[in-house]
């Protein structure tokens, strides 16, 4: 039985006489390097997993540019939204504007229609018939710079004075403070 460095010697001769002028020379024989074999990898322990039935779709996270079209829509409807409201006001303002004007239409055809009946009042009765009534119906009597008349109620009781001289003051301004007493009476109680 031959060894098997025998072999390798046999096969190492023939290689190193091959072609050699010393042919009759004695060839040294190489050790064979054993050769490795691999190392097998272990491979880690597979635990059963429980798998869903259905899986959950992956979430991926925005990027920049789907974030920018997001922002870009958002400010095209903020937009959209504030011409909305411009076009509205402008809209209710022309609304008020052809109903002001309407109304100032209306006001003018008002005051015509009141100069009209003022003109026509004034055409029925003038003021020498308005003097006749006063002298004639109401026993009214035109008073003159001469002699003042007054009248004086107390209670139920009425009194008549003629050519009066208590007060200094005229009828007119006697009037004009009344007017002003009862119209800052008035203000007082408005305010």
């Amino acid at each position: 039985m031959r060894n098997r460095n025998s072999a390798h010697y046999e096969t190492a001769f023939a290689y190193h006489t091959q072609g050699s002028a010393a042919a009759n020379a004695v060839a040294i024989p190489q050790k064979e390097v054993p050769r490795r074999q691999p190392v097998p990898t272990p491979e880690p322990v597979k635990r059963p997993q429980v798998v869903p039935a259905r899986r959950p779709a992956p979430v991926a996270e925005p990027s920049r540019a789907s974030r920018f079209w997001l922002v870009y829509a958002g400010l095209l409807i903020l937009a959209a939204f504030l011409l909305g409201q411009v076009v509205k006001a402008y809209s209710e303002l022309t609304v008020l504007a052809v109903e002001n004007s309407a109304m100032k239409r209306e006001i003018t055809e008002l005051q015509k229609e009141q100069s009209a009946l003022a003109l026509v009042q004034n055409e029925r009765i003038s003021l020498a018939e308005i003097e006749a009534i006063a002298r004639d119906e109401l026993k009214m009597v035109r008073l003159s710079d001469k002699s003042v008349s007054l009248l004086k109620s107390q209670g139920n009781e009425q009194f008549v004075v003629l050519n009066a001289s208590e007060s200094s003051e005229s009828i007119g301004s006697l009037l004009w403070k009344t007017i002003k007493d009862v119209a800052l009476y008035v203000w007082r109680f408005i305010n």
